[in-house]
């Protein structure tokens, strides 16, 4: 099969899926215009050649390595579908190359957010628009990646009978996984900006906004995001939490989490039938 082949296969695949169509044309899109933006500041700042001269690239270091792997992997995606063709479902997404693709592409999405982080930036109105641009590009990014295996994509509860084994723990598995995710993103946040009040709010709510649409669940996807968001950003403002207060940090990182699988659960219960029982997924949450 010739790779113009392979390419007409690909766009057909990706025009049965409106989704996917979506969101394959807004991330590349997406992804174009933060490399030429980190390229064009990076080579400026090169030809520059003094540390004295002011350089909106700060922190992009990264991010300019990160836009030439891409450029790399994408060769190498190329020659990779030409010789094996087209992968389907998870092995697509996480096959050597796209994965080559996600770790470079991740070095230059998290380029605005620790530009700013590194930059002595004024406690302004702008200075926090801009974290949460870069938070919620930073977590979308993520997000893609980790759809497979997100809760908010797949409801696990309703899929998995309480016998099966298997199911429950790659279940918990990923719930655990975006645990992690989330609060290691909120911390880096925290730990250098106060925020204003609603930041998680929308933050949360903006980036479960695709998640919702993936598998056709928007509203209780939106809703439950909604939620985690109004509740850590309650936590936030009530705990107030930082390096400086480890036992207010401790409770919020025990808090955010706890919430996050309640609101979970208890949304998921209405919804429960067949092999999940409301019962059970009320002892869950409680």
């Amino acid at each position: 099969m010739t790779s113009e082949s392979n390419y007409k296969l690909c766009f057909e695949h990706m025009s049965s899926n409106g989704a996917g169509k979506i969101c394959s044309c807004c991330t590349h899109s997406n992804l174009r215009l933060r490399r030429w933006i980190a390229l064009s500041s990076g080579i400026r700042c090169s030809f520059a050649g003094k540390a004295s001269v002011p350089c909106s690239s700060v922190g992009y270091g990264l991010s300019l390595y990160g836009i030439f792997g891409f450029f790399v992997g994408g060769l190498g995606d190329i020659y990779w579908h030409t010789l094996f063709g087209f992968e389907n479902n998870v092995d697509a997404q996480y096959s050597p190359t796209h994965l080559l693709l996600f770790v470079f592409g991740f070095f230059f999405t998290m380029g605005p957010l620790r530009s700013l982080y590194i930059r002595k930036t004024r406690d302004t109105l702008l200075d926090k628009l801009l974290v949460f641009g870069a938070a919620c590009q930073l977590l979308m990014a993520i997000d893609q990646l980790m759809q497979t295996v997100h809760p908010f994509v797949d409801f696990w509860p309703l899929q998995y009978a309480v016998t099966n084994v298997l199911g429950q723990r790659l279940g918990m598995a990923s719930v655990f996984l975006q645990t992690v995710i989330m609060m290691s993103v909120n911390f880096y946040i925290i730990r250098r900006w106060k925020l204003l009040p609603g930041f998680f709010t929308l933050l949360t709510t903006i980036n479960y906004i695709p998640l919702g649409f993936m598998p056709d669940h928007p509203v209780p996807t939106i809703f439950m995001g909604f939620l985690v968001g109004l509740v850590t950003d309650i936590a936030y403002f009530i705990l107030r939490p930082s390096f400086q207060r480890v036992a207010a940090l401790r409770l919020f990182s025990f808090v955010v989490p706890a919430c996050w699988m309640i609101i979970y659960m208890l949304t998921l219960c209405p919804l429960a039938t067949g092999i999940s029982s409301g019962a059970c997924i009320w002892r869950r949450a409680l």
